[in-house]
């Protein structure tokens, strides 16, 4: 943050921060050893509505017109001045500086491939994230305390019924009550991958092992800028031992393999009972998912706050 802003009396709130860049058509990946359907712009663009209930302040980068009257239209509910897009040049992003140190990775015909994170634009699209919150946090947009990464696809189970969406309220994503601080906020998704005595950082990326998740993650500006410093150091060691990977193996890789740990600490939420379904009064209430705890958690906070029964379809991933 400039100088200026340092003794600034900041928000009590969270500056979300997203962006969607074209990759085309993709493979996303296996469930149950068959390949989920293929992610394209049609199925993100069904995805992206939601961003037209959440209140928080937001900031989207894009790279069309098309796309930034778009999400300005699903904006529209919300006050102007909650609403930032940036159209921004994938090639002057610090993360696309590495696809050619990437793109020699994946090149080696030995090196294990993995749909989609082993595709050069897929893996710097990732490490993107953080190039585009330090320059959210750097111009400070609104004023917040704290700032998160939020996927566009992040919250995309209230988008499956759009009718039911458009008359659902709007609501917020407010830090948990638990929350330090002083550290990165991440979730938990694979809490096992972790407890192996034999991982290692080679093993994490040529074996594609993910333990926490990059889909919404939480800190506070200056922790976040910092946490983005040691991200990127990250990186580039990795590259250097010819390794490559998503932003998941890269988290797995510093926080845990690796002897020299972040200087930035990490707080780190896991959901109890993952995959469980709950049933109250014989009535199916979902299914719980760990990837998403954290963001469900941030919204649960907020709608305790203001004293909002939390969706009983939603409850199960904050029990």
């Amino acid at each position: 943050m400039t100088s200026d802003t340092k003794h600034r009396t900041f928000r009590d709130d969270i500056t979300l921060v997203t962006m969607y860049l074209n990759l085309g058509c993709f493979q996303k990946g296996k469930e149950k050893g068959k390949y989920v359907p293929k992610l394209s712009k049609k199925l993100y663009d069904s995805w992206m509505p939601v961003f037209g209930k959440i209140a928080n302040p937001t900031v989207m980068y894009c790279e069309t017109d098309e796309l930034e009257h778009e999400f300005k239209d699903y904006r529209k509910s919300m006050l102007s001045t909650a609403t930032k897009v940036i159209q921004s040049d994938r090639s002057k992003l610090w993360s696309f500086t590495k696809q050619p140190a990437v793109e020699k990775i994946y090149g080696n015909p030995d090196y294990p491939h993995f749909h989609p994170n082993t595709i050069a634009e897929y893996t710097c699209c990732m490490h993107a994230k953080y190039d585009v919150l330090e320059d959210a946090i750097e111009n400070n947009f609104f004023n917040t305390k704290y700032y998160a990464w939020l996927d566009v696809g992040y919250f995309r189970d209230l988008a499956t019924n759009p009718e039911k969406l458009a008359k659902r309220k709007n609501f917020k994503l407010m830090v948990p009550a638990d929350f330090d601080p002083t550290k990165v906020a991440y979730c938990v998704v694979w809490p096992e991958e972790a407890k192996s005595p034999f991982i290692t950082t080679e093993k994490v990326f040529k074996e594609n092992r993910t333990w926490i998740g990059g889909g919404y993650f939480l800190a506070t500006g200056p922790v976040m800028l910092e946490w983005i410093k040691e991200y990127r150091r990250y990186v580039q060691k990795f590259l250097e031992m010819g390794l490559s990977n998503s932003d998941q193996q890269i988290l797995f890789a510093m926080l845990h393999t690796e002897d020299e740990k972040p200087k930035v600490p990490v707080q780190l939420y896991t959901l109890e009972n993952p995959g469980k379904e709950t049933d109250k009064g014989g009535t199916t209430r979902g299914r719980s998912n760990p990837w998403f705890y954290l963001g469900y958690l941030c919204k649960a906070t907020w709608e305790k706050k203001m004293g909002i029964e939390t969706p009983k379809e939603e409850a199960c991933n904050v029990m």
